[in-house]
């Protein structure tokens, strides 16, 4: 019985950052910090910086409709870490104006200007959600940083 489905498909850990690079369906888990908790659409805003000057901004607006049965309020505090598992739905990539000092490329000023800040929005459909509590965030980004480079330097292989 070969080819046959064997259970869900895995989510694939990555950075917040880098859901930009991910594919609309693509089943992710990433960790975020709760900006705003829209009640009438249901949606979290979720931001994680990782200092990478190369990257584009990218925030994540989560739809938790489908959890709402089941996640704390604490789930959805500003300034709350939550541990995100969904499907990416849709990618809206930055639309910076012309001249308004935003770097199209990356969503970043352009040196010496000021402007708003433009990013990159994923929208992610939530499966799963919940606190990751007093997370050591340094670490984290260190041991989520070393397991990319290492499966970079097995795909060469």
């Amino acid at each position: 019985m070969s080819g046959g489905n064997l259970g869900p498909v895995p989510a694939r850990l990555i950075f917040l950052s880098d859901l930009h690079d991910a594919g609309v369906g693509d089943k992710v888990r990433f960790l975020g910090c709760a900006q705003v908790y829209d009640v009438r659409s249901g949606r979290l805003h979720l931001r994680h910086d990782v200092a990478r000057s190369s990257k584009p901004v990218v925030s994540a607006l989560v739809d938790v409709d489908l959890l709402l049965e089941t996640i704390a309020s604490t789930d959805t505090s500003v300034g709350e870490w939550i541990n995100v598992i969904g499907y990416v739905t849709r990618i809206e990539p930055p639309a910076a104006a012309e001249g308004s000092g935003v770097q199209r490329s990356t969503g970043r000023p352009e040196k010496g200007k000021t402007g708003p800040l433009c990013m990159t929005v994923v929208h992610v459909q939530a499966v799963m959600l919940w606190s990751a509590g007093a997370v050591q965030l340094r670490e984290y980004e260190k041991t989520l940083q070393d397991r990319k480079d290492m499966e970079r330097r097995l795909a060469i292989r």
